[in-house]
C-alpha cells in the first residue's frame, strides 16, 4: 500500500508497505562472567504477587439453539455456559474473550458478529475454531514470565516499531509469540538476522490482524507459520546477526527507578531540601508512575484468561494494511490441555483506553534525575530501558543509541530555543506534543478537526521525540489521507501556493529556523516557484530539511531538488538504504542540466510516533514509513546543532551558522559503500549517513553543557 496522495503532483513521503495497526535496588547487569540464567517458564499464568487478582469473571448463562449445539458437537466441541468452547477429547479450550476480542459472541442462541449483529456462518466453524486454539494456547503463557525470559535471553524490548514488552515487564502478543516460538526451539536464538527478525515481526502483525480484526484465524495461522520459518532458517551471507545481550527486564528496572526516587523524596523532604530539586524528584517519579500503568497498544495483546475484553472489536484503521488471502490450508496445530481459570496478572480489564504516558519531554529529566539520586552515570542498559519504555522510544534509540543521552541531551541539547516549522497535512491536538506546538495555521481554509491529519502529526511527533524542547510550528498544506469532503479538496495548484504562503508565513511572520517538508512534487517537474522560494529564503540561513521521495531511481522530487535544500532519503533497521528512497538524475530544462542531489540518510521504515488521537481506542502513537519520516529524524539533529551554535552565540548570523551546520554535518558524513548503493544511482550521487556527535564536536558544541 503507498501511501501518497498526489493531486497535481503534491504528495506525502511515507512509504508504500508500511501501514500503521502505536525492587528495592538499583537494578543492573551482572558481570559479562556471570550470565543470567534462563528461567523455566510455565505454560500459564501464577500468581507472582505484582498485581492484585482481577475481580470474578460475570455470571453469564450461554445456552446456543440445537442448530448451533449440532454444528459445534459435529467438529467435537461444546460450549459451556459462560461461552468457553471445550473439546472433550484433549481438552482443548478457546475462552470466551478471545472469540470478543476477533468481534464474535453468543446471542441468542447462536455465534454472531458482535459489532454487526450478523450470524456468522457455521460452514466456517471449523477453521475458525481450529484456527483459535494456536491462540489459545499463548493467551495461557503467563506474559509476566515471558517478558523476563525474553530479558534473559537478550532480546530487545522494541524492534523496529514493534514493542515486545510492555513498561511494567508484561510481554505483548509479539513477544508472547516470540517467547513460544524459541522456548519451543532453543536453537533459534542462536541464528537470527536482524533482517528476518523484523520480516518476522511484520508476519505476527498480520497474524493478529487477520484473527482479530479480520476474524480470519486460519490465514492467521499460515502468517504465524511463516514467522516461525523466518526465524528457523540459518544466517544467510550479507544478513546481520541480531544481537543478544541479556538485559534487566523492564518491569523489575522500572520498579527499581522508582524506588530510589521514593527514596530519594523522603530523605531530602525530611531534611528540608531545596525546592526545585523536591519538584524534579516528584516530577520525575509521577512520570515513572503514568509510565508504568501504560501499554503499547492494546490491539497487540491477547486478553488475560480472567477478564472480558469489550465486545466490539477495535475498528481497523484507514491504513490497514491490505493483507492477502492465501488459498493454502491453515496447519494443524496441537490442542492444550485444559487449564484452569487463574487470576489475571494484567491490567488489560481496568479500562477501555490505554493511559498515556508522560510526555516524551519527560524523558532526559528523568534520566538526568535518575543519575542525581544513584550520584553515578546511568549504565548502557539503565539508559536503554527507560528511553524504550516510552512509545516513542524505539524511534529515539534507533539511530543513536546511548550518545542521545551521553553525547545530547546530557549536554542539554535538546533543541531550545529552536523554531522547526512543519509543512504538512496539520498536527492535532496530542497530549505529547502539546508543550511544543506553538503555532497551528491552516492555509488550505480546511474545517473540522477531520482536515487535521495523521501524516502530519507522525512527523511532529519525531521532531519532538528527538528535540523535546524544540518549538513546533504547524501549517496545514496539505489535507488529510482522506479527505472528510472532497468537494472541499483543494488542488495542486492550490496546494503549491499554499506551500510557498507558509513558508512566507513560517519565517516572516512565526520565526521558524529550520523548515520540515515531507512532501514533493511528482516525477518529471522541479517546480520552478517553490525551487526559487526555498532558495532565496536558503540564501538567509533558513534551513530547509525536505524529504527525497519514494520512487526510487526517478531522480529525488521537488522541492527537494533545490541546491540547498538537504534532501533526505531512508534507512531501514539494519542501516540499509531504504529500497523505496528517491535517487538517480533528473534533467533541468530551464539550467539545461542534470540535477544530481547528494541524499542525506535517516532512519524511515517502521517509525512509531504521534498520531491523531482516538476517542475510545489505543491509536495515539502508530508506525508510519517513508522519506517523510526520515525527514523530521534529520530535522531533529539539526536543532541539536542549531540550539548549540545559537547558546554560544555564533548563530547570530543564521547564513553562517547554516553554512557551519552543513560544513559539519559533511566533516562528519561516511559516504555508503558504492557496492551497497542502488546499481543504478549516478555515480557521483553521494548517500550520506551522518554521525551527528561527530558533527557536534566539530562545531564545538559538544564539549561543554548548554
Amino acid at each position: 500500500m503507498k501511501m501518497r496522495n498526489a493531486f497535481f503532483g503534491i504528495a506525502l513521503m511515507t512509504g508504500v508497505w508500511i501501514a500503521p495497526l502505536s525492587a528495592t535496588q538499583t537494578p543492573s547487569l551482572p558481570p559479562p562472567d556471570n550470565p543470567i540464567a534462563v528461567p523455566d517458564l510455565p505454560d500459564r499464568p501464577v500468581d507472582n504477587g505484582a498485581e492484585a487478582p482481577a475481580p470474578p469473571r460475570p455470571r453469564v448463562v450461554i445456552r446456543l439453539n440445537s442448530e448451533w449445539e449440532a454444528a459445534f458437537a459435529a467438529l467435537g466441541f461444546r460450549v459451556d455456559a459462560t461461552g468457553d468452547v471445550r473439546r472433550d477429547s484433549d481438552g482443548a479450550v478457546i475462552l470466551n474473550n478471545l472469540l470478543k476480542r476477533a468481534n464474535l459472541e453468543f446471542k441468542e442462541g447462536a455465534l454472531m458478529y458482535a459489532s454487526a449483529a450478523l450470524p456468522f456462518d457455521a460452514a466456517h466453524l471449523g477453521e475458525l475454531l481450529e484456527g483459535f486454539l494456536p491462540f489459545s494456547e499463548l493467551q495461557h503463557i503467563d506474559p509476566m514470565a515471558a517478558g523476563r525470559h525474553l530479558a534473559a535471553v537478550g532480546f530487545p524490548p522494541a524492534y523496529d516499531a514493534h514493542y515486545l514488552v510492555n513498561p511494567n515487564g508484561r510481554a505483548t502478543f509479539f513477544g508472547v509469540a516470540l517467547f513460544k516460538i524459541v522456548r519451543d526451539e532453543p536453537g533459534i536464538a542462536a541464528h537470527i538476522s536482524r533482517q528476518r527478525f523484523a520480516a518476522a515481526l511484520v508476519e505476527l502483525k498480520h497474524a493478529y490482524a487477520q484473527a482479530f480484526q479480520r476474524t480470519r484465524p486460519d490465514l492467521a495461522n499460515i502468517r504465524l507459520g511463516r514467522a516461525v520459518e523466518l526465524l528457523r532458517r540459518p544466517l544467510q551471507r550479507g544478513e546481520d546477526r541480531l544481537e543478544l545481550r541479556p538485559h534487566v527486564d523492564l518491569g523489575t528496572a522500572l520498579s527499581g527507578h522508582r524506588a530510589a526516587l521514593t527514596r530519594e523524596l523522603d530523605a531530602v523532604g525530611q531534611a528540608n531540601g531545596e525546592l526545585a530539586y523536591l519538584e524534579r524528584i516528584r516530577d520525575s517519579l509521577r512520570a515513572l508512575d503514568l509510565l508504568d500503568s501504560y501499554r503499547h497498544a492494546r490491539t497487540s495483546d491477547l486478553p488475560p484468561v480472567n477478564a472480558e475484553v469489550p465486545t466490539a472489536a477495535a475498528a481497523p484503521r484507514e491504513s490497514d494494511p491490505a493483507i492477502e488471502h492465501p488459498g493454502t490450508e491453515p496447519p494443524r496445530r496441537p490442542a492444550m490441555p485444559p487449564i484452569p481459570t487463574l487470576p489475571d496478572l494484567s491490567r488489560l480489564a481496568e479500562s477501555m483506553k490505554t493511559p498515556l504516558p508522560p510526555n516524551t519531554a519527560m524523558l532526559p529529566k528523568i534520566l538526568s534525575a535518575l543519575e542525581t539520586v544513584y550520584g553515578r552515570a546511568l549504565t548502557t542498559d539503565e539508559i536503554r530501558g527507560l528511553i524504550l519504555s516510552f512509545p516513542m522510544g524505539e524511534t529515539i534509540w534507533r539511530g543513536m543509541g546511548e550518545a542521545i543521552w551521553t553525547e545530547i541531551w546530557r549536554r542539554g541539547l535538546t533543541g531550545r530555543n529552536v523554531k522547526v516549522a512543519v509543512l504538512d497535512s496539520g498536527v492535532a491536538a496530542h497530549p505529547d506534543l502539546e508543550d511544543s506546538v506553538r503555532v497551528r495555521r491552516s492555509l488550505l481554509g480546511l474545517r473540522g478537526d477531520d482536515s487535521v491529519g495523521n501524516h502530519g502529526t507522525h512527523v511532529a511527533g519525531i521532531i519532538h521525540a528527538l528535540a523535546p524542547e524544540a518549538q513546533i510550528l504547524s501549517y496545514q498544506v496539505l489535507p488529510r489521507e482522506r479527505q472528510a469532503n472532497e468537494m472541499d479538496a483543494p488542488s495542486g495548484a492550490e496546494r503549491v501556493q499554499a506551500i510557498m504562503a507558509a513558508i512566507r508565513k513560517a519565517v516572516d511572520d512565526d520565526g521558524a529556523d529550520i523548515v520540515n517538508m515531507s512532501l514533493g512534487a511528482s516525477h518529471g517537474s522541479t517546480g520552478e516557484d517553490l525551487v526559487r522560494l526555498v532558495e532565496s529564503y536558503a540564501r538567509r540561513g533558513i534551513i530547509f530539511v525536505i524529504a527525497a521521495g519514494n520512487h526510487a531511481g526517478q531522480g529525488v522530487d521537488s522541492p527537494s531538488i533545490a541546491p540547498s535544500a538537504h534532501t533526505v532519503g531512508s534507512v531501514d533497521i539494519s542501516g540499509r538504504i531504504s529500497a523505496f528512497t528517491s535517487y538517480g538524475s533528473q534533467f533541468d530544462r530551464e539550467r539545461r542540466r542534470m540535477l544530481i542531489k547528494r541524499v542525506y540518510l535517516a532512519p524511515g521504515n517502521n517509525i512509531q510516533s504521534t498520531v491523531v488521537p482516538r476517542p475510545a481506542g489505543d491509536y495515539d502513537y502508530d508506525d508510519m514509513g517513508g522519506t517523510s519520516m526520515a525527514t523530521p529524524y534529520h530535522a531533529g539533529r539539526l536543532a541539536w546543532l542549531l540550539q548549540g551554535l545559537k547558546t554560544t552565540g555564533e548563530a547570530l548570523d543564521p547564513a553562517a551558522a547554516a553554512r557551519s551546520i552543513e560544513e559539519a554535518l559533511l566533516q562528519a558524513a561516511t559516504p555508503v559503500a558504492r557496492n551497497e548503493v542502488p546499481a543504478d544511482a549516478p555515480p557521483e550521487q553521494e548517500f550520506l549517513v551522518i554521525d551527528v556527535v561527530a558533527a557536534c564536536r566539530h562545531l564545538g558544541v559538544c564539549d561543554r553543557r548548554m
